[in-house]
C-alpha cells in the first residue's frame, strides 16, 4: 500500500511533477481525456494540460467522474479507438 500511496508524500509528488517544458516536449500523438465531474481537478486543468502538448486532442466525457472507463465504457472505448485510428472522436464504432 505504501507504494500505491507514495504520491501523497509531497516531497515525492513534487519530485515527480511534469513541468510545462516536459509537456511541450511530447512529440507523440496525444489524447487528453478529461471528465466533467472529476473530483481531482475541473475541465480547465485538462484543457491547460492539452494546450501544453503540441497537437494534443482534448476531449471531455460528460457526466463522468474519476473512472470513466467504468462509468461510461462505450463512450470511453469509442473515444480511444477513434483516436488510435485517427478518426474524429464522435465517429460511431461499426
Amino acid at each position: 500500500m505504501a507504494n500505491a500511496m507514495v504520491l501523497q508524500d509531497m516531497e515525492v509528488r513534487t519530485r515527480n511533477l511534469i513541468t510545462p517544458a516536459d509537456y511541450g516536449r511530447i512529440a507523440a500523438p496525444t489524447l487528453v481525456l478529461w471528465t466533467s465531474h472529476d473530483p481531482t481537478a475541473d475541465v480547465t486543468e485538462g484543457r491547460r494540460i492539452a494546450e501544453m502538448i503540441p497537437g494534443a486532442q482534448f476531449v471531455v466525457m460528460q457526466d463522468c467522474g474519476h473512472w470513466p472507463q467504468w462509468e461510461d465504457t462505450p463512450t470511453f472505448d469509442r473515444l480511444h479507438i477513434n483516436f488510435l485510428l485517427g478518426r474524429p472522436p464522435e465517429t460511431p464504432l461499426a
